[in-house]
């Protein structure tokens, strides 16, 4: 009498991962499964950084972009305006998730400028003089369609980084952006 042992472990990395299309509003990436390492791959995992992401690793990132099943090679993911996209891809099995493959591109997927899917959030006036107007506002963190890149203010075009907060005198000194 003898006993066979089969191990099972994680799956290997997708192999071949590329980003295959960079579109204003999508991406598509696509990969070849790895070895299932004696556990079925039950699907796929698409992930993404972006530039709006800290330098810090995994501080605002890596975000799930889709999730596929097993039979699939390739996903579709959904982009924002005025962004710049690096994809990567895991295989996920019943004892758990592969490392992940980065996708394959000569440059990142880069999409160009276009209005917000969503307002800023927490928008109020903070003004403590008749001939000054001060607007602040919270930045959309998040990478759901909604990054609020630029404001337009009476001729006045802002970047904000945190927060923004944009004093705007009548007098002789025209407008101050912090």
């Amino acid at each position: 009498m003898y006993f066979v042992c089969i191990v099972a472990d994680r799956p290997e990395q997708p192999l071949d991962a590329v980003l295959s299309a960079c579109q204003q509003t999508f991406a598509f990436v696509t990969w070849s499964p790895g070895a299932d390492n004696n556990a079925p791959i039950t699907g796929f995992i698409v992930y993404y950084v972006t530039s709006h992401d800290s330098a810090a690793v995994g501080s605002n990132g890596p975000h799930v972009g889709a999730r596929v099943g097993a039979a699939d090679v390739s996903a579709r993911v959904k982009l924002a305006p005025w962004t710049e996209y690096w994809f990567s891809v895991a295989a996920v099995n019943d004892v758990g998730i592969s490392q992940r493959a980065e996708a394959a591109a000569e440059q990142p997927c880069k999409t160009e400028s276009g209005p917000p899917t969503r307002s800023p959030k927490r928008v109020c006036t903070n003004s403590q003089r008749p001939d000054q107007l001060v607007i602040v506002w919270e930045v959309c963190h998040c990478h759901c369609q909604c990054p609020v890149m630029m404001m337009k203010l009476s001729g006045c075009l802002v970047r904000p980084l945190d927060h923004c907060i944009i004093l705007w005198h009548t007098g002789p000194a025209a407008s101050y952006i912090h």
